[in-house]
């Protein structure tokens, strides 16, 4: 007999549940502190996952419980667990948590010393100074705008995003009448400069930017292994024929979220290296570059979903920042290709999008296609574009609710369609990324934020459809702060049940407060669940699992600036 529930507490105001494994129970209270029961209910049958060695879970929903404070959950009068309801100060707290991640991950000694002289591998000539910018990840001190260039579908964007990801965070809460986050704000707007500045320093000639800085072997000292990277279009492609592109990045591999970090802190008050209008300059001229040659720094030579949804970030926030009609025609076009993708997927209703070969699935970014259109509605001035652009959003979530419903879920964790009859929970080990594959906690922040954006658009959507996309977020959040398989909260220093990462016979990889793991996958086998938190006689380095990401961080925090913006405008309309 065992009960899950978040382990960081419950937003007051949201959906509340935690999941009971084991026999058929008959019901549940939840009491307070007091020992006064607040709340009796019902147990709701939910079953369990093919494949994931899990009894039956029923749901314990007490949604309707409203005050703060720490309450138990007794089963059959059995006390089982104990639970907190907060209000928005907790988000609050979380947000500033993982600003001081991103402060942390913040490259300093001997790494930030070599980046002021970079020298090119395998064979470019010149140096760079593209000194700044965050460390990627708890084992990889290097820097990237992007990887995995040789995959058409399965670029991930990194630094690139991370920048415009905590300025739009920040311009969530600062546009929140009835919360005071002065202060945050500040810290939050230091941190994305931080990106910003990095980015403009890794401008390559051509107008588009330089993908990667790579931290060289373990052996050597920063100062002789730090390069500015190539990564092959090919996974074979000979060092020797390495060109200029190979260094360089498309709008898939970080170019478009480039621009639109760049355009973003155009937009703030002067503070970084840059003025305002060297950064807007600076997005213009790779925005303007890469319409023409982007097909030339993607390894298919051709655009895709994801060269049409980073193009369309990056020039909503060119046009937010200089209201220039040209480009807002270029976005229109742009938001035009994205829904040319969009197709019904029978038997679920609504639509998703197609790429080459399959139906669209992401390993980090799955929820960006539909947070582009809504960026784009957001600046539409013609209503009909606009509407049809918020639809076809709410059409893509209504889709991904029915099928990740279409089967025992508890967890309410997103599916997708890997073949047309082949539902998957996690990314798979056999794509063409192999050996490639890690925990997606980042797919799902951004899937979360992707539903909690469309909610925002309330006047297109049914007060049911929008009870929904909160409760598909909300699942999203509790999964990674807890309320999943193996009752381990992926956020460093908060919850129990952290994960450590371990390389081969040494934990110095430690993970920082703050920060948010890969987080679990499919089994070994490509099937079922896997969360490995100690050495096996399989794993030696459990990176997949533990190792802390960048884009883990700044998905989250983009989740929860949206879900507290979101409320306390709801508390402003209700005591208007």
């Amino acid at each position: 007999m065992k009960i899950l529930t978040s382990h960081l507490p419950y937003d007051v105001s949201g959906f509340k549940r935690a999941l009971f494994l084991g026999d058929n129970p008959t019901s549940f209270s939840v009491f307070d502190q007091n020992g006064n029961a607040c709340f009796t209910g019902s147990p709701r049958f939910l079953g369990h996952p093919d494949d994931w060695g899990m009894p039956d879970c029923w749901e314990l929903d007490f949604t309707p419980l409203s005050e703060p404070g720490t309450y138990e959950i007794r089963l059959d009068s059995k006390p089982l667990s104990s639970i907190e309801l907060a209000d928005q100060t907790q988000t609050i707290r979380l947000l500033n948590a993982l600003t001081s991640y991103f402060k942390g991950q913040r490259s300093s000694g001997e790494c930030l010393k070599a980046d002021h002289s970079l020298k090119f591998s395998p064979s470019r000539p010149g140096t760079i100074d593209a000194h700044g910018g965050w460390r990627d990840a708890t084992g990889d001190y290097g820097i990237h705008l992007s990887q995995l260039s040789f995959t058409s579908l399965f670029n991930t964007q990194q630094s690139s995003i991370c920048g415009w990801l905590i300025f739009r965070s920040a311009e969530l809460l600062e546009h929140s009448p009835n919360l005071i986050t002065t202060m945050l704000l500040e810290r939050m707007r230091d941190e994305a400069i931080v990106g910003a500045d990095f980015l403009m320093r890794m401008r390559a000639p051509s107008g588009s930017f330089f993908r990667s800085i790579d931290r060289g072997s373990l052996n050597e000292s920063p100062l002789q292994g730090r390069r500015i990277d190539a990564e092959p279009f090919e996974k074979d492609q000979p060092p020797e024929t390495m060109q200029d592109a190979n260094y360089e990045v498309g709008f898939r591999s970080g170019g478009g979220a480039a621009i639109a970090t760049l355009a973003a802190a155009s937009r703030w008050p002067e503070a970084g290296a840059f003025t305002q209008k060297e950064y807007l300059n600076a997005a213009f001229l790779a925005f303007n570059h890469l319409i023409s040659e982007n097909s030339r720094h993607v390894n298919d030579q051709t655009w895709n979903i994801l060269d049409w949804q980073c193009a369309l970030l990056g020039a909503v926030e060119i046009y937010k920042a200089s209201n220039d009609p040209s480009i807002l025609e270029k976005a229109r076009s742009l938001a035009k290709s994205l829904l040319s993708l969009m197709t019904a997927v029978n038997p679920y209703p609504g639509r998703w999008f197609e790429s080459p070969g399959s139906l669209f699935f992401h390993p980090s970014d799955e929820g960006l296609p539909i947070i582009a259109l809504l960026e784009y509605a957001s600046i539409e001035t013609d209503p009909a574009l606009k509407e049809i652009s918020v639809s076809a959003a709410a059409d893509a979530m209504r889709y991904l609710i029915s099928l990740s419903q279409s089967a025992p879920n508890p967890f309410g964790y997103p599916r997708f369609l890997k073949s047309p009859d082949e539902p998957r929970f996690f990314f798979p080990h056999d794509t063409v990324a192999a050996p490639w594959w890690q925990g997606e906690n980042a797919r799902l922040a951004s899937l979360a934020s992707a539903a909690r954006l469309t909610s925002k658009f309330s006047a297109f959507l049914s007060p049911d459809f929008i009870a929904q996309l909160k409760v598909f977020g909300q699942n999203q959040r509790n999964w990674i702060f807890g309320l999943n398989h193996f009752d381990s909260c992926m956020m460093e220093g908060y919850g129990r049940n952290n994960i450590q990462y371990f390389y081969k016979n040494r934990y110095d990889f430690t993970n920082c407060p703050g920060g948010i793991c890969n987080g679990i996958t499919a089994g070994l086998s490509g099937n079922g669940i896997e969360f490995i938190t100690k050495p096996t006689a399989e794993v030696d380095d459990n990176w997949r699992w533990a190792e802390q990401w960048l884009p883990h961080a700044g998905w989250m925090m983009l989740y929860l600036a949206l879900d507290c913006s979101l409320q306390t405008d709801s508390w402003t309309r209700e005591h208007e």
